[in-house]
């Protein structure tokens, strides 16, 4: 028998067993449409981020607004004390209205606080009420009598309650109601409130604060989400929108 012949070249191999490899070109081809989808993508969610906690803080204040109503028929139409001298935040008024409102610590912070874990860890609120209509606990009160009865407003529908308490100072016992009594420019009502805790991007914030909007709840029960520049013109023309005897 023939000797075989050991010099034959073998076969070339299929390369159904190898993985094919990308070139460079495909490679940055491949990088270019994840930064692309990436670009498309985080900007949606972190909106549905943001609609989400909108919805929470608006929830919030509407299940407050129910709490200010239980707890007026239980004293004869009266707003709960605001206080300046209670380090502990016991007697704020979101305390005063635990008994009417289940688990206060679910409806006190909003989730766009930017200060909402130390808020949460005071025992305060991202809310403030309005200083027209609730009588002070400390040094300075009681004071503001004139309207604080459900039955002394006109227009509850018009009667703002509560705003969200400005986030950029630290939190304290002092931020649990506005001083909207001296609201007679737009540089008072920023020094107190957030009117664009809604905006458009959680990082960016206008100098004049007027761009985005805020929720607010009304002595009606009602809330309403109210862009900042409307406000800020009422307030430039000298109308202080938080006085409920200008309705």
């Amino acid at each position: 028998m023939p000797a075989p012949f050991c010099g034959a070249a073998r076969p070339p191999r299929s390369g159904r067993g190898r993985a094919a490899a990308f070139t460079l070109i495909e490679l940055l081809t491949v990088i270019a449409i994840i930064g692309i989808l990436a670009a498309i993508l985080i900007p949606t969610v972190g909106g549905v981020r943001r609609s989400a906690h909108e919805a929470t803080s608006l929830s919030n204040l509407r299940q407050l607004g129910v709490g200010f109503r239980l707890y007026a028929e239980d004293h004869r139409g009266a707003f709960p004390q605001t206080s300046h001298d209670d380090v502990t935040g016991a007697h704020s008024w979101v305390h005063t209205l635990r008994p009417y409102l289940g688990n206060v610590d679910e409806v006190r912070v909003c989730p766009l606080d930017a200060r909402a874990a130390e808020v949460r860890a005071l025992r305060l609120s991202s809310y403030a009420l309005n200083d027209w209509l609730t009588p002070e606990i400390g040094p300075f009160g009681p004071s503001n009598l004139r309207y604080s009865n459900f039955s002394r407003l006109r227009d509850p529908s018009r009667v703002f309650v509560a705003f969200c308490a400005r986030d950029s100072l630290p939190p304290s016992i002092a931020q649990d109601h506005t001083h909207s009594t001296i609201w007679t420019r737009w540089s008072r009502v920023i020094a107190d409130i957030d009117p664009d805790r809604f905006r458009d991007s959680f990082g960016a914030r206008a100098p004049s604060r007027a761009a985005g909007a805020a929720p607010y709840l009304f002595a009606d029960g009602s809330v309403k989400k109210i862009p900042a520049a409307d406000l800020k013109a009422l307030a430039d023309e000298g109308v202080n929108f938080a006085e409920p005897g200008r309705h």
